[in-house]
């Protein structure tokens, strides 16, 4: 922390959300890209307005650019006054700390702003770039934690993600990479989401490893490398490849009937309809016949057995003998259980693995 003509800078080591509100001033599209979870957006500058200001920065300089910049900027003052006020209205005794991309000129000019009307406010420090490189010095700190795993395996449609959250809810400490990717791991996993950057996702998984450091056992699914657009760390893909397996087994009706409940494909039949064109021609002719007839009637429950029993399934199956398995390895016949009792047995096999374990779930 150190002054700044009127106002103070802060490193993000040194913030204390508890007594700050951390706001992120720069675009829409730039908070989309990558934020922290706790941070507010008060764009100073819309995607438009920022590029337009870009581009004359590039094509005439530097001094015209802050013209345009200053002009825009003139046309917001009372705006921007209210939603700065209204923070300050819902977090009383608060400093408000403005961060833009590097702590330059877009939160320096709306701190000086907030000063000169008595508002509590300061600068972040190197801006949200501070903030990746704090990510990014945990992923590697991270990285050398020895984690012990258990991994829940089993093929599309046995509700792997359904059970991780319960265990999840009862206190196990599970790792959802899906939910952080917000992706489902499939050619149809965006659907009905928003899927995560590779940047929002890292800061994501910093942020649910360091509670989990403790013990440093982790649950999780047996993912890829890719979920759909994102890369998972090494570190993740090695802890997953020498973890414990729980292979889950169950019968294809309820595995569609769960991809029916997650998809919701009569919400979203173009996005399904776009999503097959990518794996169709991956069917045999007489099953992309029967699947290209699923899709024009929107017929889903017959087209996701054929893609299930003809596609996912024959591709798990590779994918199953080309892995490892840890020290430990459980086949979980489900198909005969009710559904509000699977979660206990998986609970009981985690549960003797764990004695076996220096550490707890509690």
């Amino acid at each position: 922390m150190h002054q700044h003509q009127s106002y103070m800078k802060y490193y993000y080591d040194e913030l204390d959300l508890s007594k700050q509100v951390l706001v992120d001033v720069r675009s829409p599209a730039e908070f989309a890209e990558f934020h922290h979870p706790d941070s507010i957006s008060i764009p100073l500058f819309s995607n438009e307005e920022r590029e337009r200001v870009g581009t004359i920065y590039k094509q005439i300089g530097q001094e015209k650019a802050k013209e345009e910049g200053v002009k825009i900027l003139s046309g917001k003052l009372t705006t921007l006054y209210n939603e700065f006020q209204s923070i300050l209205d819902t977090y009383p005794d608060r400093e408000l700390i403005l961060s833009c991309a590097r702590g330059g000129m877009r939160s320096g000019i709306l701190v000086s702003f907030l000063k000169s009307l008595q508002f509590p406010a300061g600068q972040l420090e190197g801006g949200v770039r501070s903030i990746r490189k704090y990510v990014q010095s945990e992923l590697k700190r991270l990285s050398e934690v020895s984690w012990q795993t258990i991994v829940l395996g089993g093929h599309t449609g046995t509700g792997k993600t359904k059970w991780l959250l319960e265990l999840q809810e009862q206190g196990y400490p599970v790792l959802d990479l899906e939910g952080l990717a917000a992706h489902r791991g499939s050619v149809f996993g965006h659907i009905g989401k928003d899927p995560s950057t590779q940047k929002q996702f890292e800061w994501n998984l910093v942020w649910d490893l360091q509670k989990l450091e403790k013990d440093k056992m982790l649950i999780l699914e047996a993912e890829s490398k890719r979920i759909g657009r994102i890369t998972l760390p090494e570190f993740i893909m090695n802890a997953k490849d020498n973890g414990h397996v729980i292979e889950m087994y169950d019968d294809l009706k309820r595995r569609v009937a769960n991809i029916m409940e997650d998809y919701q494909p009569d919400s979203f039949s173009e996005r399904i309809a776009e999503a097959y064109k990518v794996i169709r021609k991956r069917l045999d002719d007489g099953h992309r016949l029967q699947a290209d007839a699923d899709i024009e009637k929107q017929e889903y429950e017959s087209l996701f057995a054929i893609l299930l029993e003809h596609y996912y399934d024959p591709r798990y199956r590779f994918s199953q003998g080309n892995s490892a398995k840890g020290k430990h390895y459980q086949f979980l016949n489900i198909q005969h259980t009710s559904e509000h009792l699977i979660t206990d047995q998986i609970k009981q096999v985690i549960d003797q693995w764990w004695e076996r374990q220096p550490m707890t779930h509690k």
